[in-house]
């Protein structure tokens, strides 16, 4: 029985460990394609004349290294990388240059770079550069990592990148540790929850470039995307769009932390009659007065300043789905079910982290399709379809492994009525938009 036990967990979390560095890698490529530099890239092209002799080299975000750039040899169609090693100049890394369509821009030809020759070590074979001149003498470069055979990775990455998306591995594995370090016989919390827990509570990192902006320009949003300043009455009440995001926002990532610093007092293996207390009172707290808050402003958010009625229905859901899960948690700890308590915590939280997920689901739109919105830029509805099935994914999974799906089917079932349901009655098209003329078109936006 443990044996399998540990099986289980064991191929769970390498599979999540896989599953997170393909995400990464896709999540990179999107940055990459998405990113100002991009559309410079797109007005380049083919050199008239290929490449000759030494070309200096830069990485955005990468200072300090020692690689100076590339020497080019048009008459055999070859090059090397030239690095400098205290004060000494080195050739390394040979590689084949041709003139090729582009592996992830449609129809673009670019110079490419193919690294993939005995001479180099395996893990550089993996490589592949594809240049474009976007003015005589001056090339633009994306270098992608070769992992799935048709889907190389972009990867132009500073070595903070990579330190952030080591989160993704790194958080649900420390959660995991803090369980077992503590060999927490009585806790009803198993490293699979944690596991899922961590990967998905991590992914809402991707929210700091929003918040940094916020707190600069008091402007939600990023890039070319903003929140819309203006004006909304619900219930006759002035309120502007920007503060009912931000109390939104606050309230979602107060309850978060609350959730998650119950759950770590809950992995202690002795609990103090002083730490009960705080538990039961964080929870009071939790239930009275975050949990209304959060639910009010997101259903708001929801309707008054996403675009489109499939978005507005799917969306202004989940708060009432978190808020069902946790009250059905605290009636379960009031009823003595302990192992309910944590389950349908877990799944609060979950569906909590649904606007970080959302953003995964935007990015494997934009992997297929190149855009994730229409038009008039709004979010296309599939990615709200994709998003709701990540959720059943990240609860139905590990109840499965722990054998505790069926006591858990409940916010499943939830999730998928409201996903059918809106699909039903509510205009939608997956790879489309349609407008709210005719939905919810009693609202007063000015």
């Amino acid at each position: 029985m443990l044996f399998k036990r540990l099986l289980l967990i064991s191929s769970a979390a390498l599979g999540a460990i896989v599953f997170a560095l393909l995400a990464l890698g896709e999540f990179r490529t999107w940055q990459v394609q998405s990113s100002p530099q991009q559309k410079k890239y797109l007005l380049g092209g083919v050199p008239l004349l290929a490449p000759t002799g030494f070309y200096a080299g830069y990485v955005p975000g990468l200072s300090g290294s020692s690689w100076q750039g590339k020497l080019f040899d048009p008459t055999n169609s070859s090059g090397v990388n030239i690095f400098v090693d205290q004060g000494k100049a080195s050739e390394k890394y040979p590689f084949r240059t041709s003139i090729a369509t582009s592996s992830r821009d449609g129809k673009l030809k670019v110079f490419k770079i193919d690294y993939n020759n005995s001479a180099n070590p395996w893990w550089i074979r993996l490589f592949l550069d594809e240049l474009v001149a976007v003015k005589p003498g001056s090339f633009l470069g994306k270098l992608s990592l070769k992992i799935i055979p048709g889907r190389p990775y972009q990867i132009t990455l500073s070595p903070w990148h990579w330190v952030g998306f080591a989160g993704f591995v790194i958080m649900p594995l420390a959660l995991v540790a803090m369980r077992q370090a503590g060999n927490h016989e009585n806790t009803n919390i198993q490293p699979i929850l944690l596991a899922f827990m961590g990967f998905a509570g991590y992914a809402n990192t991707i929210f700091i470039p929003s918040i940094k902006e916020w707190f600069f320009t008091s402007t939600w949003g990023v890039g070319n995307y903003y929140v819309p300043s203006r004006m909304v009455y619900p219930m006759g009440y002035a309120i502007n769009s920007e503060h009912m995001i931000t109390v939104h926002a606050a309230s979602a990532l107060l309850l978060a932390g609350l959730i998650t610093y119950q759950w770590i007092t809950m992995l202690r293996k002795r609990r103090l009659a002083e730490m009960v207390k705080l538990h039961r009172l964080i929870g009071s707290f939790t239930a009275f007065i975050v949990l209304p808050v959060m639910v009010a402003s997101g259903i708001l958010s929801a309707i008054y300043v996403l675009k489109t009625p499939f978005n507005q229905v799917t969306y202004a859901a989940l708060p009432i789905i978190i808020a069902g899960c946790l009250i059905a948690s605290i009636r379960s700890a009031i009823a003595g079910n302990l192992t309910q308590h944590v389950d349908y915590g877990y799944s609060a939280f979950i569906v909590l982290c649904s606007a970080a997920l959302y953003r995964f689901a935007c990015l494997f739109i934009w992997l297929d399709r190149g855009s994730y919105t229409t038009a008039t830029q709004a979010p296309v509805d599939g990615a709200a379809i994709l998003t709701y099935l990540i959720l059943m994914g990240f609860i139905i999974i590990p109840f499965a492994i722990l054998g505790r799906l069926k006591q858990n089917i409940f916010p499943v079932i939830t999730l998928a009525s409201v996903l059918i349901l809106s699909m039903i009655f509510v205009p939608w098209q997956f790879f489309g938009a349609p407008a709210s003329a005719n939905f919810l078109s009693h609202l007063k936006l000015v």
